[in-house]
């Protein structure tokens, strides 16, 4: 797969965007084969050998600065390991979701799943009505993949609403 030319585009105008003071200094870019095509700083000229990739030029490689981390009121919430210092807690916000929204979360699944289950009980009734009520060798033949495919649908119903119980 070939990188296109807006992929290039693309990083040498990210590269002009960073103020000069951010720039390093110049360091050889490679362009690596593979299933996608990567470009990389981060190889020895060895190494860049053994992968079969091309040095595109000394270009300037960009860092940009990394503004201070603010400390979030979730991230003090968050469980620190062996009383280690809240102040170094990761400044990602808590993940987790509050009790109360997990519980009105597991009460509207409850809720789709029962419907759910009343139609494809009320979907089961009428097959089978509808198979009882067909003659032998007289119209249409009864269609028992559904009636089992429809009380295989019940069951995984069941377990569902069974596991949010």
């Amino acid at each position: 797969m070939r990188a296109s030319f807006f992929t290039v585009a693309a990083w040498v105008a990210m590269q002009a965007m960073v103020p000069a003071s951010a720039q390093s200094s110049s360091v050889v870019v490679y362009r690596c084969p593979g299933p996608s095509v990567s470009y990389t700083d981060r190889l020895t000229a060895q190494e860049a050998r053994s992968r079969n990739c091309t040095a595109l030029a000394d270009l300037p490689v960009a860092s940009a600065p990394v503004a201070a981390a603010q400390p979030s009121a979730a991230a003090g919430r968050a469980a620190t390991p062996l009383g280690a210092s809240t102040q170094a807690a990761s400044p990602i916000p808590d993940a987790r979701t509050r009790p109360e929204d997990q519980r009105a979360r597991d009460e509207q699944a409850r809720r789709i799943l029962e419907a759910e289950l009343r139609r494809e009980e009320a979907r089961l009734q009428e097959a089978r009505k509808a198979a009882g009520t067909v003659k032998p060798g007289a119209g249409m033949p009864i269609d028992e993949g559904l009636i089992r495919r429809t009380e295989s649908d019940i069951d995984a119903i069941r377990r569902e609403l069974a596991r949010l119980r």
